[in-house]
């Protein structure tokens, strides 16, 4: 049984990612590679490979067509909605690239380490700006994207799709972590970041703070006093660095109910569009307030639609969620008042107490 879905299949059409850059309109973005004597590398790849140097290009041969679709797949695994988001942003690739030999970009404007390395130097090669604004797009230097081989140029289209992202729905104001992620999916050691471990270290280096594995979205990272980037209003998902667009969860399949492992086929509902928050790993356990029983039996016990506050653990490794036990102020059992229910060694328990909290009181009767 899958823990927990949230999310199935996101489908949405080129015109809302536009109407959206429409409203994202301002700010621009460079693309720069490393210029050395014997060789241009984009810089994505030269920051990760040669100066960490514990890493190394790893994507099979072919055109650069042919390793964007390689990369791609692996931002699938990694992040499966900003997959779907990259994948419908592609067809700007073809449409806005303008290549003009011997532009110059005037200054560096990006958080960059350095600018010379050895016998290096870092060099502008692309300036992109909003590419809904008709005439407008990115302007690449022909003649430094004749020194690049495919590797670079299938990088290139990948930090552009990525960076069309953060810079006109997030707002960035620098390409440092865009760099990272993209030569981190080309890299030999990117099957470590698909398992959730992986991809909590990884969301961390990016400074993002929400993260998405198997259907659930994380918050991982505090930004805003605790509070998550995610909101729901009206239907909509209005806020995720997991997703470049807004998206209606009528057209996501949403289903808002998590699952345990160990309670059959209960389901509590998620009506609110919970976030699950994991921003402090060492916990024990978690909890989620005012949540309701959707279906199902929990043990030998049916609980009663309404509100009450459930405490799980969480397996870091492979995504799972237990029940430890659900606390309610509205229950009452055959004439006696129920302050929880338990797991214990694979049994549903009850707790009673002397007297009633909540009005009105709902039964729980057995299944």
């Amino acid at each position: 049984m899958r823990s927990l879905i949230l999310f199935l299949f996101v489908t949405y059409c080129t015109s809302a990612w536009a109407n959206y850059l429409n409203y994202r309109s301002e700010g621009s973005f460079s693309i720069f590679v490393m210029k050395c004597d014997d060789r241009t590398v984009l810089l994505d790849y030269f920051e990760l490979f040669d100066i960490e140097s514990n890493y190394k290009y790893s994507v099979p041969a072919g055109n650069a067509d042919e390793k964007l679709d390689i990369l791609l797949t692996r931002l699938k695994k990694i992040n499966y909605p900003r997959y779907l988001s990259i994948k419908s942003l592609r067809h700007h690739i073809q449409e806005n690239l303008k290549f003009v030999r011997g532009i110059k970009f005037g200054t560096i404007k990006d958080q960059i380490n350095f600018t010379n390395w050895s016998q290096c130097q870092v060099k502008t090669l692309a300036k992109a700006v909003n590419p809904t604004k008709r005439g407008r797009g990115i302007f690449v230097n022909l003649s430094l994207w004749e020194e690049l081989d495919s590797r670079s140029k299938a990088g290139f289209y990948l930090n552009y799709l990525l960076n069309l992202e953060s810079t006109f729905y997030d707002k960035e104001t620098t390409t440092v972590f865009t760099r990272y992620f993209n030569s981190i999916l080309a890299s030999d050691k990117v099957d470590d970041f698909f398992d959730l471990r992986g991809k909590i270290r990884l969301h961390q280096r990016l400074k993002a703070p929400t993260m998405y594995h198997e259907g659930v979205f994380y918050n991982i990272y505090n930004r805003s006093f605790g509070f998550s980037d995610i909101r729901i209003k009206n239907n909509f998902l209005t806020k995720s660095s997991s997703s470049a667009v807004p998206l209606k969860y009528s057209e996501l399949g949403f289903q808002p109910a998590i699952a345990f492992n160990n309670t059959g086929n209960m389901k509590f509902s998620l009506e609110r569009g919970y976030l699950l928050d994991f921003t402090d790993r060492s916990r024990e356990y978690y909890f989620l307030r005012s949540i309701k029983p959707l279906s199902g039996c929990i043990g030998p016990f049916k609980l009663p639609d309404v509100q009450a506050t459930v405490f799980f653990t969480h397996d870091q490794d492979d995504g799972s969620f237990n029940f430890l036990r659900a606390r309610s102020h509205f229950w009452i059992y055959k004439g006696r008042y129920v302050e929880e229910i338990y797991h214990d060694n694979g049994k549903i328990k009850m707790k009673f107490t002397n007297g009633g909290r909540g009005s009105p009181l709902q039964e729980i009767i057995d299944c």
